[in-house]
């Protein structure tokens, strides 16, 4: 389970817990529950419930990308052929989250999507459970991915290309 403040308001604390699964929880007001397999009733506003695909990471890397399905594997082989690099970044600092930010912002203009909050990111990276790849093809970002995760999940948050 993982429990971060968004918004502090001047009578009220905005609360997300992430990936609960019936823990106990201190007393407050937490609005928004997300990837739960459960929430207490009439304590939240919104809840996404999730069910995950386990994959054992101690197969082979080869029996991993064999059970990986036929269209992918052969996304990734022409991401290969083209040079495509992976930039992974798991310890993020205000300054890759600024960047993220603003890149993401333009992405969510030009498609009419809602835009991300600084305020929102930064908690997120604050809790150290912010995962960001980036796909580069000379030098230039063509696609990211933003995850959460806690010691048993990883979720997808957002993406744009």
């Amino acid at each position: 389970m993982l429990i971060f403040t968004t918004n502090n308001y001047f009578l009220f604390t905005r609360k997300e817990i992430w990936f609960y699964n019936g823990e106990p929880v201190k007393e407050g007001i937490y609005n928004v529950y997300t990837a739960s397999k459960k929430a207490p009733i009439g304590e939240n506003k919104f809840q996404e419930k999730y069910q995950t695909p386990i994959i054992n990471l101690l197969k082979s890397e080869d029996e991993l990308f064999k059970s990986i399905h036929s269209t992918f594997r052969y996304d990734i082989r022409s991401a290969e052929k083209k040079q495509i690099l992976y930039k992974a970044i798991l310890n993020s600092q205000k300054k890759d989250c600024k960047e993220l930010l603003y890149a993401y912002n333009e992405f969510a203009k030009h498609k009419k999507l809602p835009k991300m909050s600084l305020q929102r990111i930064l908690a997120l990276q604050k809790t150290g459970n912010l995962y960001i790849t980036k796909a580069m093809l000379d030098g230039i970002e063509i696609s990211t991915h933003i995850y959460l995760f806690d010691k048993n999940t990883l979720n997808v948050l957002n993406c744009y290309c």
